[in-house]
């Protein structure tokens, strides 16, 4: 494995702590998604065959008949998903469609009256899930500082981990005193909830890194950057002598932080 490079953090060192994580509104987004979108995951796998046997008299066997179309569908729909979030830096509004996909799913599941319109929403659910799983955890490094990525993430996934404990318990308890229409209305009433959060995410294709070797700007005037209005971070790559600039490009751009280190 090659040697990894040796980064100098100027700018904002302090922010490692893990209160500064739970200060960041973007990365607290994230976890809330990680641990509903996980929550929902394990509700879904604990009701649908427990749906399909009760009240539609499926054999364990024959479950094949409600898993593969649904994988198939699911996995289908990642190249699409990872290809437009990362690539046509659409990420939100992919995540937005995820959630829809989770709402009419279960909305479909609580009210089907027949196995055919209960697979559909069975694989409706896998499709929403399989949008969500190539960008969940890439979005939430995109928020972290380079600092911060190791804590951000490891916050990221015990969310997730929380939402499996609570989907499960919850799903247990209201299919046990209540029904699975009762579960699909709270669900659907969850995405849209879910739906207001994720519209006021910031959209991290806006964030911009800008790569200035040594030799072409003043180091003397690194310091300056922290007056610059949008400039997230900056740090220095010793083993290739790289400035690196993560800014806004909404508040500023390059120009303006080149002009600052001439």
């Amino acid at each position: 494995m090659p040697n990894p490079p040796k980064i100098v953090h100027h700018y904002g060192a302090d922010e490692a702590e893990l209160k500064h994580i739970f200060k960041d509104k973007n990365l607290m987004k994230m976890n809330i998604t990680n641990m509903l979108q996980k929550g929902m995951m394990t509700l879904a796998f604990m009701v649908i065959p427990i749906i399909m046997f009760k009240e539609f008299g499926f054999e364990k066997k024959e479950l094949w008949m409600v898993y593969l179309p649904a994988m198939i569908c699911g996995v289908l729909a990642m190249a699409p998903s990872a290809i437009l979030g990362e690539k046509k830096h659409k990420a939100k509004e992919m995540l937005m469609i995820g959630i829809v996909f989770f709402g009419i799913s279960y909305v479909m599941m609580g009210y089907a009256k027949s196995a055919p319109w209960f697979i559909v929403g069975v694989v409706l659910f896998f499709i929403g899930f399989n949008i969500h799983e190539p960008l969940m955890q890439s979005m939430a490094s995109k928020y972290a500082k380079i600092h911060q990525k190791g804590a951000a993430l490891g916050v990221f996934n015990s969310f997730g981990y929380a939402g499996t404990f609570v989907g499960g318990v919850f799903g247990g308890f209201f299919l046990q005193h209540f029904g699975i229409m009762e579960i699909a209305w709270v669900m659907f009433i969850a995405c849209i909830l879910w739906l207001f959060l994720i519209a006021t995410l910031h959209n991290p294709s806006i964030n911009k890194n800008l790569y200035l070797p040594f030799e072409t700007i003043d180091l003397t005037r690194v310091l300056h950057l922290s007056h610059v209005k949008g400039i997230i971070e900056w740090y220095r790559n010793e083993s290739e002598q790289l400035l690196i600039i993560k800014y806004d490009s909404q508040l500023t751009d390059k120009k303006t932080i080149l002009a600052v280190l001439e």
